[in-house]
């Protein structure tokens, strides 16, 4: 870690095995999605053997001492984002809203809201689920892609950011013949990637960034595809934000297959919109994890024209000579401090498979196009908080309108507004969203820097 920063351990095994995203909940509960199943153990009915865990600090000393089991028989959940009092996860082949109707932190509701995510690749699949500013739920999706009916339509597509909103409370709606509720989800195309795609973040502005596989850590969404659609232009994919710069491993054992040297797993983008890092860091710096390179990368964001670039800081945030560590999600918590999901495993790479040219034996492909191993490991996984020392940790208190007020000086500013949305914004009657995205001049922005 840099200088005046330091790390502490949340959870572990055996509580916490294979964690894959966290989000928090309106009372700054952990939420973990843990992958015992990916990559190569698919299940029919999405029913698996992975699960949602509630991680809970009940004596505020930093570490989870009550961890509740809030769903259980997944398969190879990717993302969650919280919506009608419930949660929204990507599962299997299907989006699956999940909710506890009678108070004991446990989903006895379970709602598939559309199919048709192909599973033919896992790592391919759909992730980064994150409501934006403007009320609408967004994610990522990988060359895996989506075929079937979203609001009564067809849609294929591969390899993008979307977004969507439910129109109703899922709750309290009838699933369509064809068992989904699909028919109540507004969809809505952004723009497309360059690869696999594993992070998604906006700032405060509401400035979105990606980032993808293959040697692109950071890129950034223009314009939705609407606008432009509007002038009759097609429209680019997001636009490389970083110089793709070699990453800064702390030892040599590192274990890649193509783009060498650099972010060929880049997954997660968060950028710092909390108060508890210095002021240098507010809405400038981003998080990237490179689970390759066992590490978690800093990226300074800056205007350049019309866009930005994304500059690799010397130091990385998360830096360790442990074979085993492998960070594969970073989160800017309500507590203002960074959390991360290690998940602790030797081998971390999906594909390609191993021969004996490449590897020195010949390895089988396994179901979900990822290679077979006895040595992927399904009994470890780490969850870390990074902050600067001496700061204060102090509890987030989300619940109710008064606390949306005033909020804790160093709380995660991005958690207040998305309680505001997810609470109040569903209420509302057929509220039509706000243009997405409709950039201000960066003339305009470098005035106001200035």
């Amino acid at each position: 870690m840099p200088p005046g920063f330091e790390l502490s351990l949340f959870a572990s095994e055996p509580d916490i095995v294979n964690p894959i995203t966290i989000k928090f909940d309106s009372r700054g509960r952990a939420f973990v999605l843990e992958t015992i199943d990916y990559p190569n153990n698919i299940q029919r009915g999405n029913r698996g053997n992975d699960r949602l865990t509630i991680c809970e600090d009940t004596n505020n000393d930093g570490k989870a001492d009550q961890f509740t089991r809030f769903a259980e028989q997944l398969s190879v959940p990717t993302s969650i984002v919280f919506d009608h009092d419930g949660v929204i996860i990507t599962n299997g082949r299907e989006l699956l809203f999940l909710k506890d109707t009678d108070g004991d932190d446990q989903a006895d509701l379970r709602i598939p809201l559309l199919k048709g995510f192909n599973m033919g690749d896992t790592h391919a699949g759909p992730s980064n689920l994150r409501r934006g500013p403007d009320g609408w739920i967004y994610a990522t999706i990988g060359y895996s892609g989506f075929s079937g009916m979203i609001g009564d339509r067809e849609e294929k597509f591969t390899q993008r950011i979307f977004r969507f909103r439910l129109l109703a409370d899922p709750a309290k709606a009838k699933a369509g013949q064809d068992g989904t509720l699909q028919h109540l989800v507004e969809f809505d195309y952004v723009q497309s990637t360059s690869n696999n795609t594993w992070g998604l973040g906006f700032t405060e502005e509401f400035d979105i960034f990606a980032s993808t596989a293959n040697g692109n850590p950071s890129a950034y969404v223009t314009f939705p595809r609407q606008i432009y659609e509007q002038f009759d232009l097609t429209q680019p994919r997001t636009p490389r934000a970083d110089f793709k710069d070699p990453f800064n491993p702390s030892s040599t054992d590192i274990r890649q297959v193509e783009n060498h040297h650099t972010y060929t797993s880049a997954a997660s983008h968060a950028i710092y919109t909390g108060r508890r890092f210095p002021e240098s860091y507010w809405n400038k710096i981003a998080f990237i994890c490179g689970p390759t390179g066992k590490l978690v990368g800093q990226f300074r964001i800056e205007p350049e024209g019309s866009g930005f670039r994304s500059h690799q800081l010397p130091n990385n945030i998360y830096n360790s000579a442990d074979a085993w560590s492998a960070p594969v999600c970073a989160e800017v918590g309500p507590d203002g401090a960074l959390w991360i999901c290690d998940w602790y495993n030797i081998i971390i790479q999906h594909n390609p498979t191993p021969s004996v040219r490449s590897a020195g034996y010949d390895a089988t492909r396994g179901k979900g196009n990822a290679y077979v191993t006895p040595l992927r490991d399904k009994k470890h996984g780490r969850i870390y908080r990074i902050y600067p020392k001496g700061s204060t940790n102090t509890p987030p208190l989300l619940q109710g309108r008064k606390a949306l007020i005033k909020r804790p000086v160093r709380c995660h500013l991005m958690t207040y507004g998305s309680c505001f949305n997810r609470r109040i914004a569903p209420c509302a009657e057929q509220l039509s969203a706000p243009p997405l995205l409709i950039r201000r001049s960066r003339i305009s922005s470098s005035k106001m820097a200035s």
